[in-house]
C-alpha cells in the first residue's frame, strides 16, 4: 500500500492543473499517462504528456507566478506556481523533465517522515 497523507482538495487542484496543462500541450493527437512508484525514501506520482514539450528557456521560468507560454486571454500563468506552493507546504518536491516537440513529465515526490 502506498499512503501519502495530504490535503485532499489541494492534491485534486494539483492534478487538475497539471492535467489541464497536459491537455493544452497536445495540439491534435497525443497521450497522457499517470502512474506512481515508491522506493525506500519516497512515493512519486508522474504525469506525462506527449504534447509539444517545454523549451529550455521556458522551463527555467514555468514556476514563476504570472509566467505563461499561452497567448490566450484566460491564462494568467498561475497554475504551476500554485502547484509548486502546495507541494512545498506538503514538504514534497515537484520536478519537470521535457523534450521540446516530444513530451513533458511532471513528478511529485513525497518523502517518508
Amino acid at each position: 500500500n502506498l499512503n501519502v497523507f495530504c490535503h485532499k482538495e489541494s492534491m485534486l487542484l494539483i492534478i487538475y492543473l497539471l492535467l489541464q496543462n497536459a491537455i493544452e500541450a497536445i495540439s491534435k493527437e497525443g497521450d497522457i499517462y499517470i502512474d506512481y512508484y515508491s522506493d525506500k525514501e519516497k512515493v512519486v506520482y508522474r504525469l506525462i504528456d506527449t504534447g509539444c514539450g517545454i523549451s529550455l528557456d521556458d522551463k527555467s521560468q514555468i514556476f514563476a507566478p504570472f509566467y505563461s507560454t499561452k497567448k490566450q486571454e484566460d491564462h494568467y500563468g498561475l497554475g504551476l506556481s500554485v502547484c509548486q506552493e502546495i507541494i512545498k507546504k506538503h514538504k514534497a518536491v515537484i520536478k519537470v523533465k521535457s523534450k521540446p516537440g516530444l513530451a513533458t513529465e511532471f513528478g511529485l515526490e513525497f518523502y517518508y517522515d
